[in-house]
């Protein structure tokens, strides 16, 4: 494998973890910004951080796979 290849790869695993940070980062506002409403918008808020935090699962899958594949 190349040099500039390992490069790539890298990167690409930092973005996905970066993604990842993001979406929990959204998650954990949206649930703070729960406190306030009723129990329905409570609700609908944790489900929309729920959804958040399961693309940040995909996200950190995708780049565990990339770094087991190139053997970081």
């Amino acid at each position: 494998m190349s040099e500039k290849e390992r490069l790539w790869s890298a990167t690409k695993a930092a973005q996905a973890r970066a993604k990842a940070k993001d979406l929990d980062r959204q998650a954990r506002e949206l649930e703070r910004s729960a406190e306030l409403g009723d129990w329905r918008q409570r609700a609908r808020i944790g489900e929309a951080a729920s959804r958040l935090r399961l693309r940040a699962g995909t996200y950190l899958i995708e780049a565990l796979r990339i770094e087991e594949i190139e053997g970081y």
